[in-house]
């Protein structure tokens, strides 16, 4: 690969690697919600999963993502695994 692309594809990672820290930052706060909200549910005898909540979280996002053009599938399998995650910090 010539410099010039080397130092462009360098250019594009950095970006990425920018964008990945961004994510991980508002997924960070994300929890921090998710751990408020199952404090919440604990003083107030709300059960911990909310079915619909979950569908009504995932047809929003899968519509933002159709916005995007960004694949259903891929969308809806990050956000089970973040909701898995919600769910372990509010049990907890």
């Amino acid at each position: 690969m010539k410099n010039a692309g080397k130092e462009e594809l360098e250019i594009l990672r950095k970006k990425i690697d920018n964008i990945d820290e961004e994510i991980v930052s508002i997924l960070a706060k994300r929890m921090h919600l998710s751990e408020q909200i199952g404090k919440y549910k604990a003083e107030h005898g709300i059960e911990i999963h909310q079915e619909d909540r979950f569908a009504e979280v995932l047809n929003h996002v899968m519509r933002e993502a159709e916005k995007q053009k960004i694949s259903a599938e891929c969308i809806c399998a990050i956000y089970k695994v973040i909701h898995i995650e919600s769910k372990k910090l509010q049990i907890n």
